[in-house]
This record gives C-alpha cells, sequence and structure tokens, in this order.
C-alpha cells in the first residue's frame, strides 16, 4: 500500500470516529529507535500533567485549558511517531519497556481527552477499551496492551458482567499474542502499571 493511500485511508477513519488518540496527523517520516520514542512520550506527559494537576485535581476547565496549550499540542503531534515505530523487531526486555511506558502514557492522555474521569467499573472498563493508539500500523487499547501483549493473556479480566465492554476482538488477540508478546510471565507487571 503507498503512503498516499495509507494517508487517505487514515484521514477517511478520522472523518468518521477517531478512537485513536495519535491519528491527529499521519507521521511520514522514518520513526526513531521505539524505546526512546516511549519513553520522550511519557517523560513530556507525565511533566504536563504534573504542572497542569499539581494536586491532582483534574477538572474538565484545567483539562480544557491544558489542551489549548501549545505544548499539549506538541505532545500530541508527537504520538504519530507511534503509528511508524518498529516493534515487532524487539526482544522481549525492549517490548516489556516499550508496552509500559506507552501503557502509561495513554492513561494519561485518555485521561485528558476524556469527557470525565470514569467514576465507577462500567466506566472504567469503557476507558480501557476505548482509549487506544495506532502502534506500527495496528490499533491497541490500554486493555489489548496489559492483558494482549504484557500479560501474555494469562490473566484476562474477569468482569464478566461488564465483559461487553471489552471489545478486543479474537483476531486482535490472534495477532497481538503470535508477534508482540512478551515472551515470558513478568509477574511484576502490574507495580510498573498506572492505573486509576
Amino acid at each position: 500500500q503507498s503512503r498516499s493511500s495509507a494517508a487517505s485511508d487514515v484521514y477517511k477513519r478520522q472523518d468518521e470516529k477517531q478512537e485513536e488518540l495519535n491519528l491527529g496527523k499521519v507521521f511520514l517520516n522514518f520513526a526513531r529507535n521505539p524505546n526512546q520514542v516511549a519513553l520522550e512520550l511519557l517523560s513530556n506527559i507525565v511533566s504536563l500533567f504534573l504542572k497542569q494537576f499539581p494536586n491532582g485535581d483534574i477538572t474538565p476547565q484545567r483539562k480544557a485549558k491544558l489542551r489549548q496549550s501549545q505544548a499539549y499540542k506538541s505532545f500530541v503531534e508527537a504520538t504519530s511517531e507511534l503509528q511508524k515505530v518498529n516493534v515487532f523487531s524487539c526482544n522481549h526486555e525492549e517490548k516489556l519497556c516499550f508496552f509500559l511506558n506507552v501503557y502509561n502514557t495513554l492513561v494519561l492522555h485518555g485521561l485528558i481527552e476524556h469527557n470525565k474521569i470514569p467514576g465507577n467499573l462500567f466506566e472504567w472498563a469503557s476507558f480501557f477499551s476505548k482509549a487506544k493508539y495506532i502502534i506500527n500500523g495496528v490499533s491497541f487499547s490500554l486493555s489489548s496492551i496489559e492483558h494482549g501483549i504484557l500479560r501474555n493473556m494469562t490473566c484476562v479480566p474477569d468482569f464478566s458482567f461488564v465483559g461487553f465492554l471489552f471489545k478486543t476482538s479474537k483476531i486482535e488477540v490472534d495477532e497481538l499474542h503470535s508477534a508482540l508478546c512478551l515472551t515470558k510471565p513478568e509477574p511484576l507487571v502490574t507495580f510498573g502499571l498506572c492505573n486509576h
């Protein structure tokens, strides 16, 4: 597929309903090292978050003010590089580092873009399935990163009464599992995840 047709597909998707938070711009350059990109993005969003919400008081007004800032707009534009990073060639440790950093970045980015902070289990489940990035051409939700990649599908969420909110398709899980899952369990991964 040519760059121009890929770009038009992305713009066509944006005209519909954009779910992925890093599709504001099509990244047409060569991407840098995946872990360099992920670490830089996490550092930037944490810095923005701490400056705007120093006491953890995340109000709609403060979120709106942050979204209007040039620093935030630059961060959002920088997330487009994730569209092209080559994670498929990373080893186990590199994938672990990359996906932990991207996951934590996406949580904070999603909280800024989300209309309100989720207040109950249903809203959190919806948030974790809807906050997404395109990474190396594949759509990843927070849920698919946590359970499909970092937990190597060893710990599927047991929310049978809210399972309909986790919209990770079988095809997506199969692709993730075969190509990008961690090659061995990481029992301490929970301590690296930025969860509410």
